[in-house]
C-alpha cells in the first residue's frame, strides 16, 4: 500500500546504526604558544598580536602519510588580543606537513567566548583515536543555539558558511526528519519549518 503523505510525513531511510551525537568542544581555559610557522600566519590573518585558545581536542594530533612525511591535523582555535580575552575570532589551522607554512581560515569574527558553543560532529568510539577532522562546524548562541554552520567537503579548506535558514540547513533538516539515521543540523532551525511540518501531517 503507498504512502500518499506528503514527504516531510514519512520517514524514507532506516539505519541500524544512528549516527553519534554532535560533540560540543570546549574552548581552554589557558592559552597556547604556537611555534613560528602559526604566529606568522597569526601576523598575516589579523595583522597585529593575538593569543591563542585551544578550541577541541588538545595535543599535537600528527600523523605520517604514505610518502613518509609527517602531518599535523586540523586544529580550531579561539584567537584573541590580550587586551580582550573574552573577545575574539574562531580560526582554522588546516592539515599540513610539517615542514610546510599551514593554510588557515577565519570562520568568525568578534565572538565573545562566554556566549557561544562550537559544535562538530559526532565521532564512534572507534574512530576517537584517528586525526581530528572537523567536516562541518558550527558556531552558535549558547542561548537559543542558533549561529552559521561551516561546511568543508574533505575537511580541509576552504569552509562554506551557511546561515541557519540556508537552504542547505533546510535540506539537511528535511533529511533528519524522514531517516532514523540521526545527524541533522548543528544549529537550531527555523520554528516555522516544524509548524510546516504539524500542518502538513496533522491526521
Amino acid at each position: 500500500m503507498s504512502d500518499n503523505r506528503p514527504k516531510l510525513c514519512q520517514t524514507t531511510t532506516f539505519c541500524a546504526v544512528p549516527a553519534p551525537p554532535p560533540e560540543n568542544l570546549q574552548i581552554a581555559e589557558r592559552a597556547e604558544e604556537p611555534g613560528r610557522p602559526i604566529r606568522s600566519q597569526l601576523a598575516a590573518d589579523f595583522g597585529e598580536a593575538r593569543i591563542l585558545f585551544r578550541v577541541g581536542p588538545k595535543g599535537e594530533n600528527e600523523w605520517t602519510d604514505r610518502k613518509g612525511v609527517r602531518h599535523r591535523g586540523l586544529r580550531l582555535y579561539f584567537a584573541t588580543r590580550l587586551a580582550r580575552p573574552d573577545v575574539g575570532s574562531i580560526w582554522v589551522v588546516f592539515d599540513h606537513a610539517t615542514v610546510d607554512a599551514p593554510e588557515t581560515q577565519i570562520l568568525v569574527r568578534d565572538l565573545d567566548r562566554r556566549k557561544i558553543r562550537v559544535i562538530v560532529d559526532g565521532r564512534t568510539e572507534g574512530n576517537r583515536g584517528l586525526a581530528f577532522v572537523a567536516y562541518r562546524i558550527a558556531v552558535v548562541d549558547s542561548t537559543t543555539g542558533i549561529g552559521p554552520t561551516f561546511l568543508s567537503r574533505d575537511g580541509q579548506q576552504p569552509y562554506i558558511r551557511y546561515e541557519y535558514n540556508s537552504d542547505y540547513v533546510r535540506k539537511d533538516w528535511e533529511q533528519m526528519i524522514t531517516s532514523s539515521c540521526g545527524g541533522g543540523p548543528l544549529t537550531a532551525t527555523p520554528r516555522a519549518w516544524t509548524l510546516e511540518r504539524e500542518r502538513l501531517c496533522a491526521p
